[in-house]
Order: C-alpha cells, then sequence, then structure tokens
C-alpha cells in the first residue's frame, strides 16, 4: 500500500508519465524554495519554459551537468529522476537509459525501474511498511503534509484494496471505491 501510494502521488499511477516542469513562479517557489533567491529568480526561470526549470531544478545535481536536469528529469511510476539514477537502474535492468532516458516512461520499462527500484530501497534499508521511510526513499517535495497526504492514500489501499488495470498508457493504479 506504500508503494501504491507513492506512485500515485509521484504519477498519478501512470507508466507513461514525463515530469512536464510547467510551472509557474508561485508553485516553484512552493516546492522548491531553496532552488530561488526570490520571486523574481522563480518568474525569470518559470518563463524560460521547462527545459529552464529542468535544468534549474536537477542541474548540477545527481549525476547531471548543468545542462542535463531536464534531460533526466521524472519519468515513470517513481519519477526515475537524475542521471546517477538512470545509469544504475539501466544497467541493473540492461538497457540504456542515458542513450534514450524516455524510454523510462515506456510502460514495460517503468514497471521494470519501479520494481528494481524499492527492491534496491528495501537492500539499502528502507522499511517499505513505513509510509516515512518509503516517502524518503522516494524524495519529494512538501514535507509533512505531503507525507500525510500519501499515508492516507495508502491507508485507503489498505482498507479498500487497490486496483490495477490497464491503460493506454499503460496502467493506472487507483484505490477502490468502498
Amino acid at each position: 500500500a506504500n508503494i501504491l501510494a507513492q506512485f500515485e502521488a509521484e504519477s498519478g499511477g501512470r507508466t507513461d508519465r514525463k515530469e512536464n516542469l510547467n510551472y509557474t513562479a508561485d508553485q516553484l517557489l512552493k516546492s522548491f524554495p531553496k532552488k530561488f533567491k526570490d520571486a523574481a529568480d522563480a518568474q525569470s526561470t518559470a518563463s524560460q519554459g521547462p527545459e529552464a526549470v529542468g535544468n534549474r531544478l536537477y542541474g548540477g545535481r545527481m549525476g547531471n551537468t548543468a545542462d542535463e536536469g531536464f534531460k533526466f528529469r521524472g519519468r515513470g511510476l517513481v519519477q526515475l529522476t537524475g542521471k546517477q539514477n538512470y545509469e544504475k537502474f539501466g544497467k541493473m535492468l540492461g538497457i540504456d537509459l542515458l542513450k534514450d532516458p524516455d524510454l523510462a516512461a515506456s510502460p514495460e520499462i517503468a514497471k521494470q525501474i519501479a520494481v528494481a527500484y524499492f527492491k534496491d530501497k528495501q537492500q539499502s534499508g528502507t522499511d517499505l511498511t513505513n509510509i516515512s521511510s518509503v516517502g524518503k526513499a522516494v524524495g519529494y517535495a512538501g514535507g509533512e503534509a505531503e507525507t500525510q497526504k500519501r499515508a492516507q492514500m495508502a491507508t485507503a489501499y489498505m482498507a479498500n484494496g487497490g486496483i490495477v488495470r490497464a491503460s493506454p498508457g499503460g496502467v493506472d493504479i487507483v484505490a477502490a471505491e468502498s
């Protein structure tokens, strides 16, 4: 249930999801306050479009050069982000994700990445029964409020059962209605 909640929050449960990075200045400041000096800085970046936003948020970290943030933005169920992760999980699965990062959002590969991702995190000590631990393994903005939102999703999965259904975009994961 904790993993399904992460998929729902990160990608809407869609394997084909790509982080679009179409943020307003206000959204950037709220979600990434440490990345911007002030509202004018956030506005300047937002006005340059998604590629500039991606490079600002993810460039120069997670193995990315300054201009690779957009290229290695979030994709798939877990929103795999950063060149280091694309390389690591690509090698684990025998897929060249560095050459073609969009493969991470293809339905079959996104599912393989999700399984490998949480197996890897569990082997590194992540307690998959603890929503905070699973959330920390995924990494997201929003702090405690976002953790509580995801905990509510996990509780709904446990109370009502999760449904996984096929869709044109891959797999939709939704909580069953009571």
